[in-house]
């Protein structure tokens, strides 16, 4: 009896939930929606002392690093790329990026 009873409360549970979000009013316009995505992807570094990202910065994808040690805390490195946009990275050591770049037609 008991397992049953889990189980009607558990669908009862997400059937309410579920309507309630259903009639939520959107919380942000179509314009902000649309827009492109500031952090597009984020990895640690090895060690995980240091954190990089792809970032839209000034309108174009940038590459930013930061270290997460307390005598760095709070520098913030921007590394834009003019002719093109970065599209990925990967971390080959600890201080070490690898990038690919695409380069418009």
């Amino acid at each position: 009896m008991r397992p049953y009873f889990f189980l009607i409360l558990c669908v009862c549970s997400l059937v309410s939930t579920t309507g309630y979000s259903a009639e939520q009013k959107p919380s942000v316009s179509a314009e902000v929606f649309g827009q492109r995505e500031n952090i597009l992807k984020l990895k640690l570094s090895p060690n995980g002392n240091r954190v990089a990202s792809l970032r839209n910065y000034q309108g174009k994808i940038s590459l930013v690093t930061q270290s997460l040690e307390p005598a760095e805390k709070g520098q913030v490195y921007v590394t834009p790329f003019e002719e093109g946009e970065f599209k990925s990275f990967h971390w080959v050591s600890n201080d070490r990026l690898v990038v690919s770049l695409s380069f418009p037609a």
